[in-house]
Parts: C-alpha cells; sequence; structure tokens
C-alpha cells in the first residue's frame, strides 16, 4: 500500500499507516504553519556601509504541528480506548533518523510532505468524560509541498537515427532518434526533485547519461572505468540528496563526470534525454 492510499475525504491525514480525521477516532484540531514558507536568505553585509548585497532567497526547513483530539463524545470515551488511541500515535509519531511521508487533503486535492516526526505533546484532560488533545510536531525536510501520485516514465536509451537514405531528394532531413526523450510535466508551481534508476547492463564504453534539453544540464558518467553495470543490477539517482548508488548501497558518485550538473524540473514541461547504454525509470512529483 501506498503512502496516502487510505485518505479520501478532506481534512484527513495520514502518517506511517495511521488515519486521522473524519471517519476514525480523531479530529483534526488544526495544521499550524502548514502552508507557511520559511526562507533562507543568503545576503551578504556591505563592508563598512548600510544594507546588504542580495543573494539568493531558498525555501528552507520547517517545523509545522498537526493538532488532533479525540474523546469527550466522539467514538471512543472509555480510558482503555483514549489508551490503545494514544499508544497508536505515538508508534506512528516514532522518532527515526530517516524521513517519512506525510499526506493530507484539502479541497479535493491529496498533497505529501517529506520530513521527521519530531516532539508530541499528549494533553490527557478532562479525564471524568475521557478527553485528549495532542501536538504533532514535524519537521518538513525541504519546506516543499509535493503531489501524492508520483510520476513514473520507463524508457530504453534513445537510438540514432538511420541517416539518409537515397533518393537524397532535398531539403535534406536527418531522420530523427527513437525513443529514450520524453516530457516530464511538473504541474506545481515550484522546481520539483527527480529519482531516477538505471538498470543494466551498462558499459563503461557506452556510459549512460540524463539530459534536461531545455536547459542543456545533465548528469553524465564517465567512460574512464565507468558505470558497468551487469544485468539484474542498478544505480538509483536522487537529485534531491544528490545520490548515486549502486543497488542501493555503494556510493558511486565518483563515476559522475566532472562536468555533470544536476537539474530540478521546472514548473510546467520538462523535456528529458536518456542516452547511452542500460534502461532509465525516471519518477517525480508535482511541487508547490
Amino acid at each position: 500500500m501506498a503512502a496516502g492510499d487510505l485518505v479520501d475525504t478532506d481534512w484527513q491525514v495520514e502518517i506511517r499507516g495511521l488515519l486521522l480525521g473524519p471517519g476514525t477516532a480523531w479530529r483534526v484540531g488544526a495544521l499550524t504553519g502548514w502552508s507557511s514558507r520559511a526562507v533562507r536568505a543568503e545576503d551578504t553585509p556591505r563592508a563598512s556601509s548600510h544594507g546588504s548585497i542580495p543573494g539568493r532567497d531558498l525555501t528552507n526547513s520547517h517545523t509545522r504541528v498537526l493538532r488532533v483530539n479525540t474523546g469527550m463524545g466522539n467514538r471512543h470515551t472509555t480510558a482503555d480506548e483514549l489508551v490503545a488511541l494514544r499508544d497508536d500515535l505515538r508508534a506512528a509519531w516514532a522518532t527515526e533518523a530517516t524521513d517519512v511521508p506525510i499526506v493530507y487533503q484539502l479541497g479535493g486535492q491529496k498533497r505529501l510532505r517529506f520530513g521527521r516526526t519530531r516532539d508530541l505533546e499528549v494533553v490527557e484532560d478532562d479525564l471524568t468524560v475521557g478527553y485528549m488533545t495532542v501536538d504533532c510536531e514535524f519537521w518538513d525536510r525541504d519546506g516543499v509541498e509535493y503531489s501524492a501520485v508520483e510520476h513514473v516514465v520507463s524508457t530504453p536509451p534513445e537510438q540514432p537515427g538511420s541517416g539518409f537514405v537515397p533518393p537524397f531528394v532535398p531539403p535534406f532531413l536527418l531522420p530523427a532518434g527513437t525513443i529514450g526523450s520524453f516530457s516530464a510535466d511538473n504541474a506545481g508551481r515550484s522546481p520539483a526533485p527527480w529519482r531516477a534508476r538505471i538498470n543494466g547492463p551498462t558499459t563503461a564504453l557506452d556510459p549512460p547519461f540524463i539530459e534536461h534539453l531545455g536547459t542543456g544540464e545533465a548528469l553524465y558518467f564517465t567512460a574512464n572505468g565507468g558505470l558497468d553495470v551487469p544485468a539484474g543490477q542498478w544505480v538509483d539517482i536522487d537529485s534531491a540528496s544528490r545520490s548515486v548508488l549502486l543497488n542501493g548501497v555503494a556510493d558511486r558518485r565518483m563515476n559522475l563526470a566532472t562536468f555533470a550538473r544536476w537539474f530540478s524540473l521546472a514548473p510546467g514541461s520538462n523535456d528529458i534525454r536518456f542516452a547511452g547504454s542500460g534502461t532509465l525509470d525516471f519518477m517525480w512529483r508535482d511541487a508547490w
């Protein structure tokens, strides 16, 4: 089951398989800072002068708070039920050294954020009727909101055109290559990261590369002792963490060419080309 599959109506929230909101024992009381944006400015103070030299403005990580409550006329009010509900929520909000997705639906649109489950403040109040309010802190890794659905394109590498075929009649048009090129459409309004898997076999003599045709930026692998991946093995690439892992374990960033450039998917259509050896699975989410 994919993250967010349990969510089917507005104001529902799902994390680690626990569903909160309408149709459950939990009410969603507030989403504090859920649509806010934290900005990290790279301005530099002017030496011996007022003001600063403007640098880039970047979206920063941000702590968001989900407030939920249960009991007091809701479906579960006994002490035993409250303890079970509390324990389920604490398990879903466990402290771990990995990012997890949290999925929610507002206005009929299902969205997702990636981050860490952090502080959990449980207030067990008015225990004669059984009532509990919980503030759940979620550290949003990159401050970006994504579509819950991940887009996937799978393709073999681009093949060269067949060249000129007589009779030669002007204008001379070189036949286009086949497959390997596709459009990655980002329906959001912010640049989106992407993931890719290059499936073997690849050869060092024909190293694979992924190119953004709109910007010319591309990830190239070197031919010298380059990416030689046997059949049945693969390389995972993550543009957000800028990682290149063989079979999900071994670091292969050293196999990137020095002129390789990471890129993001701009809002709208992005033309991507895959060439070389191997096959490609390319994945992304719309970003806001």
